[in-house]
């Protein structure tokens, strides 16, 4: 990594190496620099596909290391582009398997609402605007 060069893990390799240990290992063995998909809308959109299959399947060994990536995301090693978060806790939330059971994923969901998405209100979003300027005919 560099001041000019980013470098970021290829999304495709969490389908390339689909087990779960496998994917654990590459979570927990990437830096932060590595996982930070902020930096590309379509690898972001790609990881936001690749967690809403796995959330999609959450009883099947396809959602194995889902803990993981949220556990990623909780310690903020794991970066989106704004909403890709708030859109798969949404799925995730949807999902009768994920409400019927306590679970360490349902703690994980818990902080990252509370401590890592954004609270802020609409009126907070509209007081940084740059205000309009009017040209002179």
């Amino acid at each position: 990594q560099s001041e000019y060069v980013r470098n970021i893990l290829d999304p495709g390799n969490f389908i390339r190496f689909n087990d779960g240990i496998i994917q654990t290992c590459l979570l927990r063995a990437s830096k932060s620099e590595e996982l930070d998909y902020s930096l590309s809308d379509d690898a972001s959109l790609q990881m936001k596909s690749i967690l809403g299959d796995m959330i999609i399947h959450i009883n099947d060994d396809h959602a194995e290391a889902l803990n993981e990536f949220f556990y990623a995301i909780a310690i903020r090693k794991l970066k989106f582009i704004p909403f890709v978060i708030e859109d798969c806790i949404s799925l995730l939330e949807e999902q009768t398997d994920y409400n019927k059971k306590d679970s360490i994923l349902k703690g994980l969901v818990e902080y990252i609402k509370e401590n890592i998405l954004e609270k802020e209100n609409s009126q907070d979003k509209f007081k940084n605007l740059p205000k309009p300027t009017i040209l002179n005919e």
